[in-house]
């Protein structure tokens, strides 16, 4: 878990392989019933995240972390 924004330099230079992510704030509009797909990928790992709003004020968020295909 990152706790600040300067915590991601200090985990970068040992998981140069590693996907690095910063924190960032994401908010569902359940009202527009729309899923959000964020993606995001390195060398090695490919990361969806997927949020779907469900009735009035729940959403369900799935992250799916998978190798890359080597070509």
């Amino acid at each position: 878990m990152l706790l600040t924004k300067d915590d991601v330099y200090r985990v970068m230079p040992w998981y140069k392989t590693e996907l690095t992510m910063k924190g960032y704030l994401i908010m569902s509009d359940n009202d527009i019933a729309r899923t959000i797909t964020l993606e995001a990928q390195n060398d090695t790992t490919h990361v969806t995240i997927t949020m779907s709003p469900i009735g009035d004020t729940d959403t369900v968020i799935s992250i799916s972390v998978r190798p890359k295909a080597k070509a």
